[in-house]
């Protein structure tokens, strides 16, 4: 009888203890123990602590701090005045735009959450990161210089609607996709030493990507690996024409430019010592009939290893228009009309191992 009586006692002293771990803490933040111990467990900062954790309003667990401030972002307060942090921010570095009001429904405009979080960015040193979901941007977002060297844009197949303007050198933004921009797609007034990886510019107004293009834009030193252009004005442009502008020693590998109106890649000015792996050109100058894949305006020292370049059956010009000189052409396949002459037509450059392809016309069919 008394170990009976024993057994009820603790299973209703377990029963309360779980009630009131689970009671609200007041302002709408209520605690999930079950799930804030799994959550510690992972936490970097609280192994062999014991933390008190809470469930925001909107979503994220939050780790109790002795920081006082609260932006009721990264930083929130319970009915008691006890502050939290947020901890994904603390653990993991990183911060995104849904916590700042983004909705990402490809409807409601995303641009006050998005420079709101990059702001923070910068403040904090930590990490962008998106979902894979569609923002709706009425004006282009800008990563400017206090977004640091080192600092991480993770898309994880984010798609929008607007520019992607960079200033920041040093960082990196890999899976982001830009879809009917009313400019540019993707635009880099400074990126010294950046990492730019999976990239789509489809259906963009001007340019799919542009380097330089302004008075003092310097883009050098940078690797841009699997960038496709699809559907736009231009596909590539590299335009170091205005004054103190260069877009100098960049290595492109995976590059892709199809079905762009004009150029699929077009270097101007000083554009000078970029190294291209890899490069296809295929079915662009759809507007302008007899533009080249590419053009080279007065740009020197770039190299083309490998890749595809060909233009529309028709089209009277050569592949490849080089108007800069000591550009070096290894490998690669190279495809033109025969009435258009070499499909690399220069002066100045140099051209070994690639396959120069004239294409014979197609007759039309005897009636």
């Amino acid at each position: 009888m008394i170990m009976r009586l024993t057994g009820i006692y603790l299973f209703m002293a377990s029963a309360l203890l779980l009630m009131g771990c689970s009671r609200t803490t007041g302002s709408g933040i209520s605690p999930e123990s079950n799930t804030a111990m799994e959550l510690k467990m992972l936490a970097r900062q609280s192994v062999n602590q014991p933390q008190v954790f809470i469930l925001g309003k909107g979503g994220g667990w939050f780790r109790q701090t002795t920081k006082q401030k609260a932006d009721g972002v990264l930083y929130v307060k319970d009915g008691a005045g006890k502050t939290f942090v947020r901890a994904e921010f603390e653990d993991g570095g990183y911060l995104m735009p849904e916590w700042f009001g983004a909705r990402g429904d490809g409807q409601t405009d995303d641009y006050a959450a998005f420079e709101r979080a990059i702001a923070t960015a910068c403040e904090t040193g930590a990490s962008f990161v998106t979902q894979r979901k569609k923002y709706a941007l009425t004006r282009r977002i800008e990563f400017p210089s206090c977004f640091k060297e080192g600092m991480v844009w993770t898309g994880n197949g984010a798609e929008l609607n607007n520019t992607v303007y960079v200033k920041s050198p040093g960082t990196t933004i890999r899976d982001v996709s830009v879809v009917n921009s009313p400019a540019e797609g993707f635009v880099w007034y400074r990126g010294q030493g950046g990492h730019f990886e999976n990239l789509t510019a489809r259906g963009c107004k001007l340019a799919g990507f542009r380097l330089g293009g302004e008075k003092g834009s310097q883009v050098a030193w940078s690797t841009f690996v699997n960038l496709k252009a699809i559907n736009n004005q231009d596909g590539f442009v590299l335009n170091g024409s205005f004054p103190k502008c260069w877009v100098n020693a960049n290595t492109f590998t995976g590059i892709y430019a199809r079905l762009n109106l004009r150029y699929g890649v077009h270097l101007k000015g000083t554009a000078n010592y970029n190294t291209w792996m890899g490069l296809h050109c295929e079915g662009n100058s759809r507007e302008n009939k007899d533009l080249p894949a590419m053009l080279i305006e007065r740009s020197s020292e770039n190299t083309f290893t490998g890749g595809q370049q060909v233009t529309h059956p028709g089209n009277p010009s050569p592949v490849v228009i080089d108007q800069g000189r000591l550009n070096n052409y290894f490998g690669g396949r190279y495809v033109s009309d025969k009435g258009a002459g070499k499909p690399i037509s220069h002066t100045k450059s140099k051209v070994q191992g690639a396959n120069l392809v004239t294409r014979k016309r197609k007759q039309k069919p005897k009636k």
